[in-house]
């Protein structure tokens, strides 16, 4: 099958209303790439208002012109705002997608998780966490801050020894569901609307021989009677956040602790104020660059 890339070059702050418009006509998922050269992996941060990449993606089929399209109009109503790039359009073959990843995946270490594409081989050194990782069609790789921060604090709290069941929404390449596994987790399931990012998160699983603590399912945690979860995380976007909120407590079990993710960082308020009409209770949060995350729990009373 052929796909066809679109792409363009964005101030931080816009990042967030492009992904949503890239995430409903693409084909379920949105890369970022910072335009910038720092190196997590070194202890470097990334710089405030960075440009970012954009990328999605879609099949050729008979609607890929009426979904381009629409994603032309709302660029050039954002562009009224914003300054920028031109959307860049590239045909790529599946066996191309590999070769892109090959180019912007390098293996990356976050505390003692080290999370390794399938193409590189590495041994785990005493004490390190080895998860290898094939992105496939989906998202997720740990290397943009949101997702990096989401397994710092899974890292943190599992480390704790008291969150048993996790639930992953919007698992992607399945990488936190696989983090919370791995840390001791003993029930993980991850969920996705994206029958890609299900596909490759299952593929995932499978390879870090994970399928006795992981179930990946696809669907809306809204769709699906779920139980509840000693640990919920959500990285996805602020809009998503505010609209879903409801649903995503109401997963939060007693005593049981949420973090969510995928915020850009002048909306963490606007988040945080939203998330408290549904007994949402602020913990804590971490920002890098323009990004935030919160960690909170739910109040009982």
């Amino acid at each position: 099958m052929k796909w066809l890339e679109l792409s363009l070059v964005t101030p931080s702050e816009y990042v967030e209303p492009l992904s949503l418009i890239f995430h409903r006509y693409g084909h379920g998922g949105v890369a970022e790439e910072i335009e910038v050269n720092y190196n997590p992996d070194e202890g470097e941060m990334m710089p405030d208002n960075p440009r970012v990449i954009l990328r999605t993606y879609m099949p050729i089929d008979e609607l890929t012109e009426s979904r381009k399209q629409q994603i032309q109009i709302a660029i050039a109503l954002i562009s009224k705002f914003a300054c920028l790039s031109p959307l860049k359009e590239q045909i790529i073959e599946d066996n191309d997608w590999m070769n892109y990843w090959k180019d912007h995946f390098p293996m990356l270490k976050i505390g003692k998780i080290i999370i390794c594409p399938s193409w590189i081989q590495h041994t785990a050194e005493k004490g390190e966490i080895l998860i290898e990782l094939d992105p496939g069609m989906a998202f997720g790789t740990g290397h943009h801050p949101t997702t990096k921060m989401c397994i710092m604090e899974i890292e943190r709290l599992l480390s704790a020894g008291t969150r048993d069941r996790v639930l992953d929404i919007g698992t992607g390449s399945g990488i936190l569901a696989m983090v919370a596994a791995t840390l001791g987790a003993s029930s993980v399931l991850g969920i996705d609307t994206d029958h890609l990012a299900v596909t490759s998160a299952l593929l995932n699983v499978e390879t870090n021989k994970l399928r006795n603590k992981i179930e990946i399912i696809q669907g809306t945690i809204e769709g699906n009677d779920l139980s509840k979860y000693d640990l919920v995380v959500a990285n996805l976007y602020s809009k998503v956040i505010i609209e879903i909120g409801h649903l995503i407590m109401s997963k939060v079990d007693r005593n049981g602790v949420v973090i969510l993710s995928g915020i850009m960082k002048d909306k963490l308020e606007e988040v945080v104020e939203s998330l408290r009409t549904h007994n949402f209770v602020l913990d804590h949060h971490l920002t890098e660059g323009d990004w935030a995350i919160v960690v909170g729990h739910k109040d009982e009373q």
